[in-house]
């Protein structure tokens, strides 16, 4: 009598990768020099989420209270980075920027 044995084939399952939105918030120098910006100083990352620019915000708004930071226009500032684009909350913010970063997951 004869046995037939079958290998079972293994499957691969490729899985696109789903792109999410980070920002990170870097002081800087006053004209936003990438050099001046420290990954290892400001390694912090913010979702793309409510809760993640309202931390975003925070974070922010204790560089301004710490004087590291000045911002121009509380406000535009609140609504770039609350409601809209949060990077073009930079250009109201002296001697910090904010980058938008995309991890894959």
């Amino acid at each position: 009598m004869t046995t037939a044995v079958t290998k079972a084939k293994a499957t691969t399952k490729k899985v696109a990768g789903k792109k999410q939105h980070v920002f990170i918030f870097f002081n800087c120098n006053d004209n936003k020099d990438a050099h001046s910006m420290n990954a290892r100083y400001n390694n912090e990352v913010f979702a793309d989420t409510t809760s993640g620019r309202k931390a975003l915000l925070a974070k922010v708004e204790a560089e301004v209270v710490a004087g590291r930071v000045n911002i121009a226009d509380k406000d535009a500032v609140e609504h770039d980075i609350l409601k809209g684009d949060p990077t073009e909350a930079s250009s109201k913010i002296q001697y910090g920027d904010i980058e938008r970063m995309i991890f894959m997951a």
